[in-house]
Formats: C-alpha cells, structure tokens, sequence
C-alpha cells in the first residue's frame, strides 16, 4: 500500500557522547538548541546546549556558526549515548539578521547578479526567499502572461522588427489549441530561464547555436541591438527582468521555475515549477493558471516510479464540478499511460506557501507494503 506523505523530512540523528562540564537533563521528546561552537576534523561537533558545552558524534556535514533545532529521542542505546533527532539548521542570529538587512537595501530589480551570490553563499534559503517576498520579489511576475502578449503585439506592428525575429518568437509561444506534450517541453525550456546554462553548454561545445538562438532571452537581447523605439526597449526589459526573477526563484528553490510561454486569451498569469529528489527519484511539479474569468487553478502532481498523486485547487465551482465529472476518464487515461496507482484529491483552499514548500521538499511518499 502507498501512503503519501507531501514534503516530509527523512528522519537524520546525531549522538549526544558527553558533556564537557556540568551534567545536563534530558526528557524524551524535548526540543532543544544547539549552537554548533566548532567542527573537529573527524565530522563531530562542539556545541552549547542549555548553557554547557556538548561533544556531538554525527555523519550530518555540519558547520560552525549555525544553530541546530534537535529532538530528544528514546536514549536506550546499548552504547548509552544520548540520540538526537535533527528538524532544522539555520545560521546563528546574526548572520541570519545580516542577510535580511542586505537585502532590504537592495533594489532587487538592479542586483539580481548580487542577490544570485547571496542565495550561494546562504544556508538559510528559507530565510533569504521570505526576505525577497517581503521586499516585493513576487509583484514583479504580475500578469506576465499579459505583458509578454502585449510586447508580441507591438513587436509584431512594429517596421523595426524583422521578420526573423518575430518567425523566433512564434516558435516559442503555442496557442492553446497547438499545445501539447511533445511541444510543452520545448517551450518551456526556451522561455529565457536556463539562457545562461545554454550558453555555459554552448562554451563547452554541448549544444549548437541554434539551441541558444531558439531561447526567448536570446532573441529579445537581439531585438533590443535593432530596435530604436524607447517604449518597446521598456516592455523588453520589463520582461526580462521578470524572466529573471523566474531565475531567482529557480535558483532559491533549486528547481525549474518558470512561466507558461502561452496564448490564452483569458489567462493573466500561468507558471509551472518542477522540482527533482535526487536521491529518492520523486519528482513535484506545481502548475499554476489565473484565469480573468475562471480565477485560479493549482495543481500539484507528485510522481514516484509510477504512481501518481494529484491535488487541484479550483476556484470556480462549477468547473470544479465539470473536472470532478471527468476524474474516471483522467484516471483511466493515465493508467493507458502507465501509471499504476493514482490518487486525485481536491482541496477546498488554496495553498499559499507553494514557495516554501517547493524550496523544502525532500521526499513525496512512503512506501509501506
């Protein structure tokens, strides 16, 4: 039987070996703080719990200046060492208010390059992608969709675009009745978020010029040498700043973010975020569409082998109601597909930490036979 258990954590344990003064008192089940003093050359840790200094024995690669939030578990070991389950790790208060204070003098539309080595440099993403959205990260991709058919638009009546460029645009961006799996992939990787990947393969002579040529980024950097008109030079970087903050979170999160390179002629905004566990081969892949008539639709799809679970967040009732009417159909077409187990479950609200759930996802399912 599989019972699926969305973004847990896998279970990590250090060892409690002594004190290095005073004795201290546990009780199973406590949490406590650990604030990690030094790092010994054979992976075990010096640390400050309760005010006294600990020796910790531990696989977990751990660093000095961090904070470790720990569990208490059953001590009954044969070798009498305390067992400490690890929930969290952040880096010490500080470091963390250092972090949130950079970013609040940053513009971020200006210093992405900057922000890009904040994001390397943290072990904190969490805190680093919540200071982002408080400082306005996510306004920035509002209505990309709308804009970018706006920019098409206008670049289409313009006599400074050539023909070329626009025949590039157009092979990127499908209308809904064109699209479908074959061409989703292709799309979605040329909308501009793995640009500069494509250029480190191009430099290392893994991929031609016509994969960079084909990428969005690419052709809208070309158009912006051509064309004099100031307006269009302003919608261009407007939406490469937004396929930039694509990036951003793409990088935050480590997975592929980006938006959906689609005309629909009631969709405001559509984006769709995948993300890999690399050691347990889960794959997560949220969809996200706003409809200025439907409203929202999320999906989450989380596969494991061949077993899938979906959960929809439908805005509209009685879409809502004509989806739930097709579930059986859906069902059975996926299992034409291959797919074994399916479970389709519909939410009641919607999700609004898709951010952050995507940043700490781990592993999607438990397998229990």
């Amino acid at each position: 039987m599989i019972h699926f258990k969305p973004y847990t954590e896998p279970f990590e344990f250090l060892f409690l070996t002594k004190p290095l003064g005073k004795s201290i008192s546990f009780k199973t089940g406590e949490t406590i703080k650990a604030e990690v003093i030094d790092v010994l050359p054979n992976g075990a840790i010096i640390a400050r719990i309760k005010d006294q200094h600990v020796a910790i024995k531990t696989e977990i690669p751990l660093q000095k200046d961090t904070t470790l939030l720990l569990r208490v578990m059953d001590s009954s070991t044969t070798d009498k060492k305390l067992k400490l389950q690890l929930i969290e790790q952040s880096k010490s208060s500080k470091n963390l208010q250092y972090i949130e204070e950079s970013i609040k003098k940053l513009d971020i539309k200006d210093n992405k390059d900057v922000i890009f080595k904040i994001i390397e440099n943290s072990q904190n993403r969490e805190l680093v992608l919540k200071s982002l959205v408080d400082k306005g990260l996510l306004e920035e991709l509002n209505s990309i969709n709308n804009k970018i058919k706006e920019l098409f638009s206008v670049l289409k009546n313009s006599e400074e675009i050539s023909t070329n460029n626009l025949n590039r645009i157009s092979l990127i961006f499908k209308d809904i009745k064109e699209l479908n799996h074959k061409n989703l992939e292709e799309i979605i990787k040329n909308s501009g978020v793995l640009f500069e990947t494509k250029l480190k393969k191009f430099a290392e002579k893994k991929i031609d010029s016509k994969t960079i040529q084909s990428d969005l980024k690419s052709i809208l950097y070309d158009i912006l040498q051509d064309v004099k008109d100031e307006k269009i030079k302003e919608d261009i970087h407007t939406v490469l700043n937004q396929i930039e903050t694509f990036q951003l979170l793409s990088k935050i999160t480590e997975s592929f973010y980006t938006f959906l390179p689609i005309f629909w002629d009631s969709l405001k905004d559509g984006n769709i975020a995948i993300k890999k566990n690399e050691e347990k081969d889960h794959y997560l892949c949220k969809i996200t569409l706003d409809f200025q008539d439907l409203g929202f639709i999320d999906t989450a799809v989380f596969l494991y082998k061949k077993d899938l679970k979906i959960d929809f967040f439908i805005e509209n009732p009685r879409l809502k109601n004509q989806i739930k009417k097709n579930i059986e159909l859906l069902k059975s077409e996926l299992s034409d597909e291959g797919f074994l187990n399916i479970f389709i479950n519909f939410s009641s609200k919607k999700d609004d930490n898709d951010l952050e759930k995507l940043l700490n996802f781990k592993s999607i399912v438990d397998i229990k036979v």
